[in-house]
Order: structure tokens, then sequence, then C-alpha cells
């Protein structure tokens, strides 16, 4: 059975997890600089997009 697409499981004030995996599991924010790039990138497009970020580890 083919998978829903993901434009019809999100609509506007839904809340939705998002996850992010690298190849082979391997860990990818591995220093201050790429950490701090990857943050600054969130900010942009929740400001942006108006997404609410409620947790981030």
């Amino acid at each position: 059975m083919a998978r829903v697409r993901r434009s019809l499981l999100i609509e506007e004030g839904s809340t939705n997890h998002c996850t992010w995996r690298s190849h082979g599991f391997a860990f990818v924010l591995d220093s201050d600089e790429a950490r701090r790039h990857f943050l600054s990138l969130v900010r942009k497009y929740k400001e942006k997009f108006g997404i609410e970020v409620h947790s981030y580890y």
C-alpha cells in the first residue's frame, strides 16, 4: 500500500512531530558552529512560516 502524501497529513493548526536522522545515524551537529547554524535556520524559518517549536533535544 502506498504511503499518504505528507501534504495531505499537514494542515494549518495541526501539530506534527519531526525527526532528523543522518546516513548511518552519524552525528552531524558535531561542532558548536554546526549547532549554531542549524538553530539559526530553525529560528529563521519558524518565524517566516509561523511554526511553533515546543521542544528541541
